[in-house]
């Protein structure tokens, strides 16, 4: 089973901070394409391919 990535490791791979990271899992959840199983404490994020995002705009709105 895929674990996914850490906030760190999104981070790192985006060349961002992890504020920033927590930022868009924040407004992803909002948008409910973010969803937090009731039995973990993790955070599981939905990608959708093929839609624009709006976390994928200008970074300043995300810090």
């Amino acid at each position: 089973k895929d674990q996914g990535a850490t906030v760190r490791e999104i981070a790192q791979e985006l060349g961002t901070s992890r504020a920033t990271v927590y930022r868009a899992i924040e407004l992803a959840a909002e948008d409910a394409s973010a969803e937090r199983p009731a039995t973990d404490e993790r955070t599981s994020l939905t990608v959708r391919f093929g839609s624009p995002s709006p976390l994928l705009g200008d970074a300043d709105a995300l810090a």
